[in-house]
C-alpha cells in the first residue's frame, strides 16, 4: 500500500493547520506528511489504518502521528449510517515555533511526547472528550492564544498514562510512489469486500502482478501478508459484532468471511489475545479498562 504524500499548508494568518472536517463518509486514503497531526474523532465508526496497525474505531478517538507516518481513516456504512462524519485535526511542523523550540527543557515532556508518536499513539480515557472540546474551541480564539492551547494540549497528553503504541516498531514508511495508484486500488478494494470471499490471485490480477510478484510487493509496502490484512479487517469486524450483537459467536465468525470456525478461533486468538467468547463475556461485565 504506496502512501500518497500530502502537502500541508497552513493559512497565512497561523503557524499550523487546525481543521474541521465533515463528510458524509470518510473514504479510504493512504497517505502521508511531514507534519505531526493529531486527531479526533468527534462522530464516526469505522477502521483506522496507521503504519502496519488495523484496528476498529469509534467516537472520541484520539491519536497522534508522527511525521511521514502513513495513515487513513476508513468509515464504515455497514449500520446504515446517515449522519455526517466529523473530525478535527491540528497538523504542525516540529519546527513551527522555531528549529529549538522543543529542545529547551521546560518542554521535556512534549519533546519525548512528539518523539513516541513515530509510530502513532492511540490515547485511552475521559481525556480524548476534553481534548476534543479544547480543540473545538480553539477555533474560535486568536492567533496567539490558539498556540497557547496547542501547547496546553501537547503537555497534558504528554503527562497521561494510558498511552498504547499502534504501529509495530519495524514498520518503516515507504515513500516511493511510483506504484500507489495501484496498491491504493487494491486496497480499496480489499476494504470494500473484506467479508466476501477474496483471494490472492484476484487482487495480483487486479494490479497486473503475478501472484507471487503481488505477494512480495504487498508484505513490502504494508508490512503484512495478503491473507493476514483480509484477517485483521475480519477479526476487526468480529469484535464489534461481539460487542454489539447477541448474534451466536458461529453466525459472526461466518458473516465476518471467515470459511471455518477453527480458522475464526486461531485468528482471533492471535490478533486479541482471547477466544471470541472470552472477550464477549469480558466487554458485558463492563470492565474498568473499557471508557
Amino acid at each position: 500500500m504506496r502512501a500518497t504524500i500530502e502537502k500541508v499548508e497552513p493559512p497565512e494568518s497561523s503557524s499550523f493547520r487546525l481543521r474541521e472536517r465533515r463528510e458524509s463518509a470518510f473514504a479510504f486514503y493512504w497517505h502521508f506528511h511531514p507534519e505531526f497531526e493529531l486527531t479526533y474523532i468527534d462522530r464516526s465508526r469505522g477502521r483506522r489504518f496507521v503504519g502496519d496497525s488495523i484496528e476498529d474505531y469509534a467516537d472520541a478517538d484520539l491519536v497522534l502521528l508522527g511525521p511521514n507516518l502513513p495513515h487513513a481513516w476508513c468509515s464504515d456504512g455497514s449500520r446504515g449510517q446517515t449522519a455526517e462524519h466529523v473530525a478535527r485535526f491540528v497538523q504542525f511542523d516540529r519546527a513551527f515555533l522555531g528549529e529549538d523550540f522543543f529542545e529547551r527543557p521546560e518542554l521535556a515532556a512534549c519533546r519525548r511526547l512528539l518523539e513516541r508518536s513515530a509510530r502513532g499513539l492511540c490515547f485511552q480515557g475521559p481525556l480524548r472528550q476534553r481534548i476534543g472540546k479544547r480543540l473545538a474551541a480553539m477555533e474560535k480564539l486568536g492567533p496567539l492564544p490558539r498556540i497557547t492551547a496547542l501547547l496546553e494540549i501537547l503537555d497534558e497528553l504528554a503527562h497521561v498514562c494510558r498511552i498504547r503504541e499502534l504501529s509495530s516498531p519495524g514498520f518503516q514508511p515507504r515513500l516511493d510512489q511510483r506504484s500507489q495508484r495501484r496498491i491504493d486500488a487494491v486496497c480499496r478494494w480489499i476494504n470494500d469486500r473484506f467479508r466476501e470471499p477474496l483471494t490472492q490471485t484476484e487482487a495480483a490480477r487486479r494490479c497486473h502482478l503475478s501472484p507471487a510478484g503481488f505477494s512480495r510487493f504487498f508484505k513490502r509496502a504494508t508490512g503484512k501478508t495478503f491473507v493476514g490484512y483480509v484477517n485483521d479487517l475480519r477479526v476487526g469486524w468480529a469484535c464489534r459484532e461481539l460487542v454489539e450483537s447477541d448474534n451466536a459467536i458461529t453466525r459472526v465468525a461466518f458473516a465476518a468471511g471467515f470459511a471455518n470456525m477453527a480458522n475464526f478461533h486461531r485468528r482471533f486468538q492471535e490478533r486479541v489475545g482471547k477466544s471470541p467468547r472470552e472477550f464477549r463475556k469480558e466487554h458485558q461485565r463492563g470492565p474498568s479498562g473499557v471508557v
